[in-house]
């Protein structure tokens, strides 16, 4: 007998329904996160964030907010490469110096993409894309120049002579304008270092002259004749040389002939010798106990670049350059432009043309031994970014720590390339980390300090990386005249990027008042805002230069300072601006508000003594009477406020007064916008004591306003008390003495004028606080 089929268990029914009920449950999760991807994250063309410190293979973009764009992923792929996986000269790679194939490609791309997106959503608006600069459209005005160096570089010098000259001639570097440089420097020693050079400049005269004058600061073997030649490229004629003399930094080539304005000359100078360059040129020699790279490089400011080759070394003589660079047959080397493969060999290295620089912004590095990051040029939201090769100095063995470099560099290139609407020029930026005190930016090349980047944490540390990317187009790209502009430019955008990225925890605000002088004759730089290398010059720059972009921006809206920029790029590129410049772009971003023009105009006009205005305001019934304490004249822009609200008034006479009617408080700049420092009649500062701790008030910086006058009394600017005001002025500073408004010496002589002298020195005392006239008043009185 054949048993029947056994019919299946009540165990392996369970299990087959377990497993069909996991298949459907995964089923739902894949189309959830299939349909979340199509109708969220591809919508919106993002990605996942990138953790930049532990990545291995680094993307092409990335940002703290903004994610990675799948398009540019794939269009561009971002290599990470040690010393041992990619040879050195990769890192050098010659590239073409118009607009990449793939840079085409992906402007294709990432057009029709957008057009695609906008078709699909009407809630996401396309984002602004800047378009790779073309170079050479906007240096084709110069092409005339470039035809001159091309047939002058072809005329042979022959022989001349004639008798040396007996009376000393002289002329002024301002009164020729530099074309071209071919610049051959040879490293001889690096531990001196003593660097060698032969150069042809082509220039052209401004002025009829009879001698040439070249900035050189201690250059040797100048002074043989026979070692200079000058040509007329006009006419191919070779000019004698009568004499060649030094005076201060200046050399004379005293000429036989007088040559008219307008020349085009070559002037061919051999065998220079610079062998005093100091602190214009940084090197590091390796040892048994610091095993680190060999490295010799430039780091010029103003009047540097003359200590190591004759130039005219001023901020309105730009000029292109070749450089050809001779080192040791095992170093590599880098500069503001690409290495021309053509020319170079082992042991010396030729670049390409440069795009016009002033002499202070050639940069060169040679080096060996050190450890290379290279990423391919790529784009970041919307901006395109250049190849950027990291060069680092450090002894590291784990050095892909230092990828955050680069990630905040593109950060900063994209958002001065939207700022300024002009993206980056050159299509390689080379970040070069070596044995400097503090950073240095040349177009082209940046130079890190190798202590400060050894700590990432450090808030120095990303502030001096930002300002060194924005002197890529504040001082690469335009050059200003007045130095001091550059730099604070340079300082406010690097507060104005913060805010917008928060690389750095700290706002404008925070920055105006932390620099706001509380001496209004201060006169240096203690708190380091503006990037300077020589801190024991006695030309530092005064860190409230930097204040008058933050008025235009409070007081104009908040593009003011982008507009102006923008505007400047937009006439100015590869070029040269003035002050002048400056307050007419103000005055254009500002909305047609002549008075903007004139706040820069005034702010960074000639003068031996640092100032800013000081107005006193006098408040009646109906108006407010502004005075002028200053000697000089300015235009101030200002916010009344009142129970009526906030009205803006321009200040621009010695005595004007403004009607305006309030039934309470009345303040003016409540919200510490403007440059100016404000005093008050003592009837006012009675009534803002109470304003101090009232809800009406309108404002919530009443310490700050107290804190000025401090600062005007310690200037010994503010006119002397009348006898009926002498009892109120005491309340006034009993006041800032209790609240602790004022601190330093500003604190001890506000003690001093109501003799109740707690934190006061002798020293102070005898030296300032008795030597003020509106102390000598109220200390007089019991």
């Amino acid at each position: 007998m054949i048993p029947p089929p056994a019919s299946p268990s009540k165990k392996e029914k369970g299990s087959c329904l377990l497993i069909a009920l996991i298949a459907v449950f995964v089923g739902i999760i894949l189309c959830a996160g299939l349909l979340t991807w199509v109708f969220v994250l591809r919508e919106n063309g993002d990605g996942p964030d990138v953790d930049w410190q532990n990545a291995t293979k680094v993307p092409t973009t990335t940002t703290s907010q903004a994610t990675v764009s799948t398009m540019t992923t794939k269009l561009k792929s971002t290599t990470t490469t040690t010393s041992a996986e990619i040879p050195k000269t990769d890192a050098t790679t010659t590239m073409p110096t118009s607009i990449p194939e793939a840079i085409t490609e992906a402007v294709t791309m990432a057009t029709s993409t957008s057009t695609t997106t906008e078709e699909a959503t009407t809630t996401t608006t396309a984002q602004e894309v800047v378009m790779p600069v073309d170079v050479a459209s906007i240096l084709k005005e110069k092409s005339r120049e470039f035809e001159v160096v091309e047939k002058c570089a072809q005329i042979q010098v022959l022989p001349v002579s004639c008798s040396p000259s007996q009376s000393p001639l002289t002329s002024e570097p301002s009164q020729f304008q530099p074309i071209h440089y071919t610049l051959n420097i040879t490293i001889r020693d690096i531990r001196k270092p003593v660097l060698e050079g032969h150069m042809q400049l082509f220039a052209s005269s401004k002025d009829q002259v009879q001698a040439i004058a070249l900035h050189a600061s201690k250059i040797h073997n100048m002074e043989n004749r026979d070692r200079v030649h000058v040509v007329n490229c006009n006419t191919g004629e070779t000019i004698c040389v009568s004499r060649v003399h030094q005076i201060d930094n200046i050399v004379y080539l005293e000429l036989a002939q007088s040559i008219s304005s307008g020349v085009d000359l070559r002037i061919d100078i051999n065998g220079f010798i610079s062998a005093d360059s100091g602190p214009h040129v940084y090197k590091q020699i390796p040892t048994a106990k610091w095993r680190v790279p060999q490295m010799i490089g430039s780091i010029f400011e103003p009047s540097s670049a003359r200590h190591v080759f004759p130039s005219l070394d001023l901020h309105n003589q730009k000029a292109t350059f070749n450089l050809c660079l001779n080192h040791g047959p095992l170093m590599v080397a880098v500069s503001n432009s690409l290495i021309n493969q053509n020319v170079s060999t082992s042991g010396i290295t030729c670049f390409e043309k440069t795009v016009p620089l002033t002499a202070q912004q050639l940069s060169f590095v040679a080096f060996e031994k050190t450890n290379p990051l290279f990423y391919n040029t790529t784009t970041l939201n919307g901006a395109y970014l250049p190849e950027i090769n990291m060069i680092f100095n450090l002894n590291a063995k784990n050095f892909q720590q230092y990828e955050w470099i680069h990630s905040e560099v593109s950060k900063v290139m994209s958002l001065m390339s939207k700022w300024s609407g002009f993206s980056y020029p050159l299509p390689r930026l080379e970040v070069v980390v070596a044995p400097v005190m503090t950073g240095h930016s040349a177009l082209g090349v940046i130079t890190l300090p190798a202590q400060a980047i050894a700590y990432q944490k450090h808030t120095s540390t990303h502030e001096t990386l930002i300002k060194e990317v924005i002197g890529q187009w504040m001082e690469g790209v335009v050059t200003t005249e007045h130095t001091c502009f550059e730099k604070a430019v340079i300082a406010y955008l690097e507060w104005k990027i913060n805010e917008e990225l928060q690389i750095v925890k700290k706002t404008r605000k925070m920055e105006v008042s932390r620099i706001r002088p509380r001496n209004l004759n201060e006169t240096a730089d203690q708190l380091r805002v503006i990037r300077q290398v020589k801190a024991q010059s006695s030309n530092l720059c005064s860190p409230r230069f930097v204040e008058v972009f933050y008025t235009l921006d409070e007081t104009y809206g908040q593009d003011t300072v982008v507009g102006m920029i923008r505007v400047i790029f937009d006439k100015f590129a590869f070029s040269t601006a003035t002050i002048s410049d400056w307050a007419s772009a103000a005055e254009t971003a500002a909305g047609g508000r002549p008075e903007a023009g004139a706040i820069i105009l005034e702010w960074y006009r000639p003068s031996s003594k640092i100032s800013r205005p000081v107005l006193r305001a006098t408040v009646s019934s109906n108006s407010v009477e502004f005075n002028q304490l200053t000697e000089n004249n300015w235009t101030v822009p200002l916010e009344i406020s009142g129970s009526a609200g906030t009205q803006l008034a321009v200040i621009s006479e010695k005595k004007q007064t403004v009607p305006f009617v309030s039934t309470d408080y009345v303040v003016v700049d409540a919200n510490r916008k403007s440059h100016a420092f404000v005093v008050y009649d003592a009837d006012t500062y009675l009534r803002l004591i109470r304003c101090f701790g009232d809800s009406r008030c309108p404002s919530g910086e009443i310490g700050g306003i107290f804190s000025d006058l401090g600062a005007a009394l310690l200037a010994n600017i503010l006119p002397k008390p009348e006898n009926q005001d002498v009892a109120k002025w005491k309340s006034v500073f009993k006041f800032m003495a209790q609240q602790n408004l004022v601190e330093g010496t500003a604190a001890c002589c506000v003690e001093h004028a109501i003799r109740e002298m707690r934190k006061c020195s002798y020293w102070d005392i005898q030296d300032v606080c008795t030597k003020i006239d509106f102390n000598t008043v109220l200390a007089a009185v019991a």
